[in-house]
């Protein structure tokens, strides 16, 4: 499964690569990264790209994209894999 991570003009916005077009990458089920406040201080929460549409495949156009993660860090990956499938992740 690709799953890539995204700047997306101030959103970082992750989700797995159904397609990679010249013009554009089609993602299933993007996620927000959202800041929240947990007990140890600052989190991050992903919430639906489109709140209207969570779980729908959707374009990014390459031109508005800022910047990509290289190397996703494998807690972020695990987040998104529990919250968009509802399997828990080993450790």
């Amino acid at each position: 499964m690709d799953i890539i991570i995204l700047k997306v003009g101030s959103d970082e916005v992750i989700g797995r690569i159904v397609s990679n077009e010249p013009e554009y990458y089609v993602l299933e089920k993007a996620r927000l990264f959202v800041p929240t406040a947990g007990p140890n201080g600052m989190e991050l929460s992903a919430m639906p790209y489109f709140i209207s549409s969570p779980d729908s495949k959707c374009i990014i156009y390459k031109r508005s994209v800022v910047g990509e993660v290289v190397n996703i860090p494998k807690q972020l990956e695990d987040m998104y894999l529990m919250q968009t499938t509802g399997l828990q992740i080993a450790s």
